[in-house]
């Protein structure tokens, strides 16, 4: 039999006067239970335990300083909200300096997350110890200034697949506790295990985002669009095969982002499109039978700079370069590698440039190695060294 809990901190005057300093706790210990917690006001606290399986729970928190029980205050798993397999979470928080910290214990379990204010920090762990972590699902919302997000699914050397996370960041100074450019505060993602998928979304300037997986047949993904500046994005995949990372700058000016892949046959997807100036691009890659692909797309794309390290054996890449005073640095190291002529994935073919002043250095070491360069405009320079 499923139970449902509701429970409203609320508190009506002769004019409207938000609760403050409420606590509602809810604790369920079987299946197929719901709670549904609405709190208006200040310095509210919710907190969550659900056992067993196939729970869900509605929260919503309008005000300042409120907090789903987490781990950010004390220690230890006993300060997370707790729910346990198959269980859903959907949480609203609106204001500031509110804090969620969740733990989704086993599989299949859903967390939806949206907080609008700022310096709001959302906590969400999906783990098992000692058992798998399989399609479990986190959305998170973050609109606002100096929020900070930390999402883990699985744990390293665990048995886990099939995990996604979805973070769209509106806002700025995001995962970033200092003024200026983007700095190492935390707005993290860790997925380990396989066919697991993150995609981050960024609107706005100044955020700083950072994804690392550990497993085969990974999905990463970062946009960042709408004029965004001065934003960093970390995505990196180790120790594993066949995994897939791109990202993409639309209309946006010195923002940063490097990708690391570890291992074999993974790929890369770079796209800095029209309007896009000053933005620096970084692709590590190191293994065997890996590809890369660039695009640079044209009308007033100026001064960006693309990197690319490629380290391992029979590795492509290739890309179209179109606008003016771009830089790109090719440098492939070991044996049967090739930059166009054609390797596929996907021919554009070799460094493709169609614009003024851009300048292409390509470095080979080892033997077998190929190369190829099109160019159409003035003043482009174009240097290749094989050796």
């Amino acid at each position: 039999m499923k139970k449902l809990i509701l429970i409203t901190a609320l508190c009506f005057a002769s004019t409207i006067t938000l609760a403050q300093n409420n606590s509602a706790t809810v604790v369920q210990e079987n299946n197929n239970n719901s709670a549904i917690a609405n709190q208006s006001g200040s310095n509210n606290t919710a907190t969550l335990l659900q056992q067993v399986k196939n729970n869900d729970a509605d929260i919503d928190q309008i005000g300042g300083g409120n907090f789903l029980q987490n781990s950010i205050n004390g220690n230890g798993n006993p300060l997370y909200a707790i729910q346990r397999a198959s269980s859903f979470l959907y949480l609203d928080q609106i204001g500031d300096n509110n804090i969620v910290g969740l733990y989704q214990n086993n599989q299949k379990n859903a967390a939806t997350i949206h907080q609008i204010g700022n310096l709001n920090n959302a906590d969400v762990s999906q783990v098992a110890f000692g058992g798998v972590v399989n399609g479990n699902d986190t959305y998170l919302w973050q609109e606002g200034t100096y929020n900070k997000t930390q999402v883990r699914q699985g744990i390293s050397g665990g048995n886990h697949s099939d995990n996604y996370v979805n973070i769209e960041v509106l806002g700025n100074n995001n995962g970033n506790s200092g003024q200026g450019s983007a700095g190492d505060d935390w707005m993290l993602v860790e997925q380990y295990g396989d066919f697991n998928n993150a995609d981050i979304e960024i609107e706005g300037n100044n955020n700083d985002v950072d994804v690392y997986q550990a497993g085969d047949n990974n999905d990463a993904s970062s946009d960042v669009f709408n004029a965004s500046s001065n934003n960093e994005v970390n995505l990196t995949q180790m120790n594993g095969n066949a995994n897939r990372a791109s990202y993409r700058i639309g209309d946006g000016q010195n923002n940063n982002q490097a990708l690391m892949q570890d291992g074999s046959q993974n790929r890369s997807h770079v796209q800095i499109l029209s309007g896009a100036d000053d933005n620096i691009s970084m692709i590590t890659q190191t293994g065997i039978n890996n590809r890369g692909l660039w695009v640079i797309s044209g009308g007033n794309t100026y001064l960006n700079s693309l990197t690319v390290a490629t380290t391992g054996d029979d590795n492509k890449a290739t890309g179209l370069i179109k606008g003016n005073n771009n830089t790109i640095l090719l440098t492939q190291t070991g044996f049967d590698n090739l930059i166009g002529i054609s390797g596929q994935w996907n021919a554009k073919d070799g460094v493709v440039v169609d614009g003024d002043l851009n300048t292409i250095t390509i470095t080979q070491t080892t033997n077998l190695n190929q190369a190829d360069v099109n160019i159409t405009g003035n003043n482009n320079t174009a240097t290749i060294s094989q050796n």
